[in-house]
């Protein structure tokens, strides 16, 4: 039953990443869900470490030439940080997940509120912001 699960949830973050770009995107308004399915899949291939899926989130002049490495570099110490951050936590719950209402019309926010109990409560989340000059949005890393 766990394959199963774990085979599904890697079908469909697979699916949703090949469905529609994680940079240049388009959105409704800053309101528009495909922020929290865009958040939710950026989390976790920071939870995994998937690099080709991290990077698919970045602007692609910066995964070319001499820039790639320390790029490439940066992004995996994000995600090294975001998986201590969970393995520090243990178990969690996510208590909350939601778009903030309280942003400029350029720029949407993912509120997540997890726990693990009583000892320990994170406030996390992704701010996306719209690209200049046009009705493309991507993830602010």
């Amino acid at each position: 039953m766990k394959f199963q699960y774990r085979f599904s949830v890697l079908f469909l973050v697979s699916f949703t990443a090949m469905a529609s770009p994680n940079h240049g995107f388009s959105a409704k308004s800053n309101q528009d869900p495909i922020f929290i399915e865009k958040c939710e899949l950026y989390k976790q291939a920071l939870k995994e470490g998937d690099l080709p899926l991290l990077k698919s989130f970045v602007e692609k002049r910066w995964l070319e030439g001499d820039k790639a490495p320390r790029v490439e570099q940066h992004i995996l110490k994000k995600a090294n940080r975001y998986q201590q951050v969970l393995s520090d936590a243990g178990n969690y719950i996510v208590q909350e997940k939601r778009l903030s209402t309280m942003t400029k019309d350029n720029v949407a926010q993912v509120l997540i509120t997890w726990t693990n109990g009583d000892k320990f409560t994170m406030h996390d989340g992704c701010v996306f912001e719209k690209i200049e000059s046009s009705e493309l949005w991507e993830i602010d890393l």
